[in-house]
């Protein structure tokens, strides 16, 4: 017979910091992680909690009580672990870094953010099983429409600093200048050094 009294050991949980890298996962469903690995790595399955970890050097993407699961065992690439310019933000509707690139590029603006939340609000969304993180992506996007702003306005800058006010284009070398410059070339042309160093006048007219 059972003791009323006895305390009844904790259920397992998924250890919260990521065995590679040190730093806290976060907890993703069950589902997620099922909908995301690779059939090998889902034959091995066998921890009841998982946690993800977004450290971007980290190639770990699951783990959970003496199992880990790696970047190259998902079946989608994951954002947090690839490197910035060609992701994908939002997993549920295709959209890319490329994308929100093209749109600021042609309007100045982003309606990323905007259309997304419209399709969460509708309920169209599927994070749990589309996203790697399990969660909603509109965070991942607003910070792929800030730095692809920032891009954008560092290669403005760029481009005005070499052609705006203030901009002098480098003088071309004539072949006068370059004799200036290299004492050991000849002079050409209708203008000369004398020996002295001061210019004359070279009489180049046939004498009659």
């Amino acid at each position: 017979m059972e003791d009323c009294c006895t305390v009844k050991p904790a259920a397992p949980t998924s250890p919260i910091l990521c065995p590679e890298c040190g730093k806290p996962g976060r907890p993703v469903e069950r589902i997620t992680v099922k909908a995301m690995l690779r059939p090998g790595a889902l034959m091995r399955l066998s921890a009841p909690e998982h946690r993800f970890c977004p450290t971007p050097a980290c190639s770990v993407v699951y783990f959970g009580i003496e199992e880990v699961f790696h970047r190259e065992e998902i079946v989608v690439p994951v954002f947090q672990k690839e490197p910035a310019g060609e992701r994908t933000v939002c997993y549920c509707f295709a959209v890319t870094e490329a994308d929100l690139r093209r749109e600021l590029e042609q309007t100045g603006h982003s309606t990323a953010t905007a259309e997304i939340s419209e399709h969460v609000r509708a309920d169209r969304c599927a994070c749990e099983l589309k996203n790697p993180q399990g969660s909603c992506c509109l965070g991942n996007v607003a910070t792929a429409v800030r730095e692809a702003l920032y891009s954008s306005d560092c290669a403005a800058r760029r481009a005005q600093a070499s052609t705006g006010p203030g901009y002098m284009p480098r003088p071309s070398t004539t072949t006068t200048d370059t004799a200036r410059a290299r004492p050991d070339i000849a002079p050409t042309g209708p203008q000369a050094s004398s020996p002295t160093g001061s210019r004359m006048y070279i009489d180049t007219t046939t004498p009659r």
